[in-house]
Formats: C-alpha cells, structure tokens, sequence
C-alpha cells in the first residue's frame, strides 16, 4: 500500500460523514411543522366558562387521582373559599387597576390621529361592552 492510500481512504471517509450530516441536518432543517386540530380550533374557540372550567378539572382530577364523591366535594367546597378570596383581592385592587388602564389609554390615544382616536373609541367601547355583557353572562357561583 503506498503512503497516500490512507490518506485517500481518510479523505472519502471525512467526504462521506460530511455528506451524511449534510443530509441529515438538510432533512432536519425542512422538516414540516404542523399544528394538531385542537390547537388550531383553541385559538378559534372562547375560553371554557368558570363553570366547564371547573367540571373538566374536577373531572380530569378525579379520574387521575381516584377521588371519592367525599372528597370531590370537599375539593369543591376549596375551589368556592379560593375563588371568594380572588374576588375579596381583586376588588381590592380595583380601584388601582381602573387607573392604570385609563392610563394606558390616555397613553394610547396621544399617540394617535383624529380620526384614529375615533375608531379608537369606538374599538374600546365595543370591547367594554362585550366584558359587561360575559360579566353579565356568568352564572352565580363563578
């Protein structure tokens, strides 16, 4: 064998490695990226309702850890004390969250046009009326 047989071996074998991750890294690069079914509804869908929220959690919950109706009930009677104490603390920074909005859209509005502070408003009240309107939709209890 002469001396520049192994090199030409060396050099075919680093030739066909590179070709191999040259392949590999091509098929990783353009692999297509898809979005399941669920996902691509979700952004579609509204949000649950506290109420189907709570069923679904309960449900998942149970089956998962092999509750008891006893302590499906009790867990119930947790979630009713922890959504009262949100609301206590919520209203009690109402007040502080109210301004930092109007703030924000004092902010919003000097930035825009006439006519942009028009639709502008008309946007926010449109907006705030659908809020009342799922407040209002919301049955006792969530």
């Amino acid at each position: 064998m002469t001396p520049s047989a192994p090199i030409a071996l060396y050099f075919g074998l680093v030739f066909a490695g590179g070709m191999g991750v040259g392949a590999l890294s091509l098929r990783l690069y353009s692999a297509k990226t898809v979005m399941s079914p669920k996902t691509e509804d979700s952004a579609l869908r509204p949000p649950p309702s506290p109420r189907d929220f709570r069923k679904r959690y309960l449900d998942e919950l149970s089956a998962r850890v092999h509750l008891n109706a006893d302590q499906i009930q009790k867990i119930d009677a947790i979630m009713d004390a922890t959504r009262q104490k949100f609301r206590e603390v919520a209203s009690k920074y109402e007040p502080e969250f109210k301004v930092i909005r109007q703030e924000q859209i004092r902010q919003i509005k000097a930035l825009l046009t006439a006519e942009q502070n028009e639709a502008f408003d008309a946007f926010q009240s449109e907006r705030d009326a659908r809020m009342r309107q799922r407040r209002s939709e919301k049955p006792p209890g969530c």
